[in-house]
C-alpha cells in the first residue's frame, strides 16, 4: 500500500463511478495490477491510492495516499515554470496509460479512473502528478455522453485530448467500435500531444532568446504615410497621460477614494454554513450526554461508569486482580472522552534523548507550557504580541499577521517562555500570507542558540471531530492584567507571563478554500492566541490557531489544520516531527478505578 498521505477529500455519493455494479475507487488493485503489468516502473502511481471512510451528511470521505515522498501542491498552486513542467510530464503519463483503453478487460476501468471531479484534483509531488478524487464526475456525465465529453475536456481533456471522454462501461467500449477505435482516438491524439509537449518547452525558450521579426505592417509603410502618422502622437501621449490620472485618482486607496476593507476568508454565507454544521456537533454532543446520563452506574468504589464501560475521563475499568500501583498508573483513555481530563494527570512521554535514547515522561500541561511561546513583534506604532510554538530545537511557527508588521518596517521579532527564562531575538527565515490571498497565515522564525522541546505535528486523515483538544497562549486580554507581563514592557526582561490554556472539542472541520483547511473548535481563543498551538491529548500540535469570529451571537474558533502547516514546511525546506497514529491518551486516574468483578450490572444501582 502506498504509505505517504496526501489529502482528505469528501465525494457526493451519486459522483462515484461504479464499473460493474463495483465503485471504482474500490478497484484500485485491478487497475494498479492492469497498469504496471509488464511495465518499467509503475504507471498507476498517477492514480493516488483511495482508503475509503464513512459516509456523512457531505458526502464520502476518501483519505488519499501515494507512493511519492514530500508535501504536495495542487498543480494550479505551482508557478508558471514548475506548472508548465508538471503538465508536460502529465501529458507523457496519461500518452502512457492510454493505449490501455484498447483492452476490453482494463477499458471501462480506466475510463472511469480517468473522470475526475475539477481540475484542482491533480496534484504535484516532487514534480509528479497525481490525481486525486478520480472514478468521481457528475451524475449527469455518468449517463449522458455529450455531458461526460464537456466535462472530461475541462478536466483532464487539455492533457489527453482524445476525440471522446473514454468509455466506463464494456457496452459503451464495443458500441463505439471496441479495440480498433480506441486505438484510433489515441494514436491520433495522444502522440501528437506528447511531441508537442516535448516541443513546447524549446519554442518557449528560442522565443525569449531570438529577437522578434519587424512588423510586416510598418515596413510596409510608405515613408510619406509614416511621416503623416507622427503628428497625431502628441495628441495621442496627452490623451494617454490624462487617463493614466484619472485612473490613479479613481483607483481604491488614493485621493478620491479610500481602499475598501480586506475580502474575508469567512464571508457570511460561508460561516452560516460552517455554524450549521457546528450546531449539528453541538446537538450531537448533547445528545451523548443526555444517553450517558441516563444510563451510567455507580460503582462500589464511588466512580461513575458510563454506558460504554467507560469513566467519564475515557478510562476502562481495571482487570480483576490488578495491584495498586496498576491501578494509579496512567492507562489508555479515549480521545472522545465526555469530560477532558486534567492535563496534569495526562502522561506525555518527550522525545527520546539522541545520545542515550531514553524518553523522559512528563504532563501534556509541562509540554504545553515548555513548547509554546509568546512573540514580541516591535515595529513602532505597530507592535503587538502574539503565540507561537516550537516545531524544532530552534524553530518557531506563529501566523504571518503576528510578525509582518516587523517585517514590513524592518523591526525585530522575540520569542519567551518561563523555560527560556528571557526575550531571544529571532530570524524570520519563511512566510505565507496573508491568508485571504495565499490561503495561508504561516511564519516560520529561527531563534540561535538554544535547543529547546519541540511539538510533533499531528498528520492524519482520521477525523478529529468531537475529540478533546487544548488551546494554549498569550491572549491580550490576560496579558494586560499579568504582572510579568507588565513588568516586561517596562524593562524588566527576566518578567515573563505564564501561558495559558483553555479546553475544548472540535466542532466541525472544513475547507475554507483550495489551500486552506481549518478546524474549528470550543476552546476560546481571542487576539494574543494567534500563531498559537491547538493541542490533542497526546501532545501533538494538530492546528494553529488564527482567528475567530461571531456568528448568530455565537464565537467561532478557527485553527488552520497542520496538514497545511506540513505542506508549508516543507515548500521552505523544513522536516518536521510528524505523526499520523491515532491519538490513545494516557491518562492517571484521579480516584481508584473500578474493577471489572465489581462492576454492577446495567441500570442498577447499589
Amino acid at each position: 500500500m502506498a504509505s505517504q498521505f496526501l489529502t482528505k477529500t469528501v465525494i457526493t455519493p451519486t459522483h462515484l463511478v461504479e464499473v460493474g455494479d463495483t465503485l471504482a475507487l474500490e478497484q484500485f488493485a485491478a487497475l494498479e495490477s492492469a497498469l504496471n503489468a509488464g511495465a518499467d516502473g509503475s504507471p498507476a502511481d498517477l492514480f493516488a491510492q483511495p482508503v475509503l471512510g464513512v459516509t456523512g451528511p457531505e458526502g464520502r470521505t476518501v483519505a488519499w495516499y501515494t507512493a511519492w515522498r514530500g508535501p504536495g501542491r495542487r498543480l494550479s498552486e505551482l508557478d508558471e515554470e514548475a506548472r508548465g513542467e508538471a503538465e508536460s510530464l502529465l501529458r507523457q503519463r496519461l500518452a502512457a496509460i492510454a493505449p490501455a483503453l484498447r483492452n476490453a478487460e482494463i477499458a471501462p476501468l480506466l475510463g472511469a479512473a480517468l473522470l475526475i471531479e475539477e481540475p484542482n484534483d491533480i496534484w504535484v509531488i516532487d514534480g509528479e502528478p497525481v490525481l486525486v478524487n478520480w472514478g468521481a464526475a457528475p451524475s449527469l456525465a455518468q449517463t449522458d455522453a455529450a455531458t461526460r465529453a464537456a466535462h472530461f475536456q475541462a478536466t483532464l481533456g487539455p492533457y489527453l485530448p482524445l476525440d471522446q471522454a473514454p468509455p466506463i462501461s464494456l457496452a459503451e467500449w464495443r458500441a463505439r467500435g471496441g479495440a480498433a477505435a480506441q486505438a484510433a482516438g489515441v494514436a491520433a491524439t495522444a502522440g501528437v500531444d506528447a511531441a508537442a509537449a516535448a516541443a513546447a518547452p524549446a519554442a518557449r525558450s528560442r522565443a525569449l532568446l531570438e529577437p522578434a521579426p519587424p512588423s510586416p505592417v510598418l515596413a510596409a509603410q510608405p515613408p510619406a504615410a509614416a511621416v503623416g502618422r507622427w503628428r497625431w502622437v502628441p495628441l495621442l501621449v496627452l490623451l494617454g497621460v490624462s487617463l493614466a490620472a484619472l485612473a490613479w485618482l479613481l483607483m481604491p486607496g488614493t485621493r478620491l477614494f479610500p481602499a475598501p476593507p480586506p475580502p474575508q476568508l469567512v464571508a457570511d454565507a460561508k460561516s452560516e454554513r460552517i455554524l450549521v454544521e457546528v450546531n449539528r456537533s453541538l446537538e450531537e454532543r448533547a445528545r451523548t450526554l443526555r444517553a450517558a446520563v441516563a444510563g451510567a452506574v455507580c460503582t462500589a468504589d464511588g466512580v461513575l461508569v458510563l454506558p460504554d464501560g467507560r469513566t467519564a475521563e475515557g478510562l476502562l475499568p481495571l482487570e480483576p486482580g490488578a495491584s495498586p500501583e496498576a491501578a494509579a498508573a496512567p492507562r489508555p483513555a479515549a480521545p472522545t472522552a465526555l469530560v477532558p481530563p486534567d492535563p496534569t494527570r495526562v502522561a506525555v512521554p518527550r522525545r527520546a534523548d539522541p545520545d542515550t535514547g531514553a524518553a523522559e515522561a512528563t504532563t501534556l500541561l509541562e509540554i504545553i507550557e515548555d513548547q509554546t511561546v509568546m512573540v514580541v513583534s516591535l515595529a513602532g506604532d505597530r507592535s503587538g504580541t502574539g503565540s507561537g510554538f516550537f516545531i524544532g530545537p530552534d524553530l518557531v511557527v506563529t501566523n504571518h499577521h503576528v510578525i509582518v508588521a516587523a517585517q514590513e518596517e524592518s523591526g525585530t521579532v522575540y520569542v519567551t517562555n518561563r523555560q527560556l527564562g528571557r526575550l531571544h531575538e529571532a530570524q524570520v527565515i519563511a512566510t505565507r500570507g496573508p491568508l485571504t490571498v495565499t490561503g495561508g497565515d504561516y511564519a516560520l522564525l529561527r531563534v540561535n542558540g538554544i535547543s529547546m522541546p519541540y511539538y510533533t505535528l499531528r498528520y492524519s486523515v482520521e477525523t478529529m471531530k468531537l475529540q478533546n483538544v487544548i488551546a494554549a497562549g498569550y491572549p491580550g486580554a490576560i496579558l494586560e492584567t499579568d504582572a510579568n507581563f507588565q513588568a516586561l514592557r517596562q524593562g524588566d526582561m527576566s518578567a515573563i507571563p505564564d501561558v495559558s490554556v483553555t479546553a475544548g472539542i472540535v466542532n466541525t472541520e472544513q475547507d475554507l478554500g483550495p489551500m486552506t483547511r481549518a478546524l474549528i473548535h470550543t476552546a476560546v481563543i481571542s487576539p494574543g492566541n494567534s500563531g498559537g498551538p491547538l493541542v490533542d491529548g497526546c501532545g501533538r500540535a494538530v492546528g494553529v490557531n488564527t482567528f475567530g469570529r461571531t456568528a448568530d451571537q455565537r464565537h467561532l474558533n478557527f485553527a488552520l489544520a497542520t496538514t497545511d502547516l506540513l505542506r508549508f514546511l516543507g515548500d521552505a525546506g523544513v522536516e518536521a516531527a510528524a505523526d499520523g497514529t491515532a491519538c490513545a491518551p494516557h491518562v492517571r486516574p484521579a480516584a481508584p478505578l473500578p474493577r471489572i468483578a465489581e462492576h454492577p450490572e446495567p441500570g442498577t444501582r447499589p
